[in-house]
């Protein structure tokens, strides 16, 4: 089996794995089914940076085959923007890490207010300016790099 691109008005809209005998087989008949399916030729994705660039697939429809490549784009504020539960946030903190948010919450009321608002929220998001605030706040009295801070808001 070899994968195909379904063509319709010179546009790629679908991928079909098929026997390439029943191609030829079109290709000899004439049927025209045989231009409607061309043969698929891949190339392979680039390096990239998943958590800042999107890998973006494109076809170029040939006579008697298609080409699969990509190209790279940025990812927009949107695609980067995570969210999680107060749960799923504060686990992505070490376990050393959060015992130096609970040692310093008990005399910083910045880092208690941090913390209560990560434990009451719906939803923690990344981009949030609470959150940057907050995470900010912890690496300039040293409980996070900016290394983990950033790790962190991934």
């Amino acid at each position: 089996m070899s994968l195909y691109a379904k063509i319709r008005a010179e546009t790629v809209v679908e991928l079909v794995d098929m026997d390439p005998a029943l191609h030829a087989s079109w290709v000899e008949s004439g049927n025209p089914k045989a231009n409607a399916y061309l043969p698929l030729i891949d190339v392979p994705p680039p390096a990239y940076n998943p958590e800042t660039q999107a890998l973006v697939e494109v076809f170029d429809v040939g006579l008697t085959n298609v080409v699969r490549f990509y190209s790279i784009r940025p990812l927009t504020p949107a695609e980067r923007r995570k969210a999680w539960t107060a749960l799923e946030f504060l686990s992505r903190f070490e376990s050393s890490e959060m015992a130096a948010v609970e040692i310093a919450r008990a005399n910083d009321q910045i880092v208690q207010s941090f913390y209560r608002a990560a434990l009451a929220a719906q939803e923690v998001v990344n981009d949030d300016p609470r959150t940057v605030a907050g995470m900010d706040y912890l690496v300039s009295i040293g409980i996070l790099t900016n290394a983990r801070r950033d790790a962190i808001l991934g």
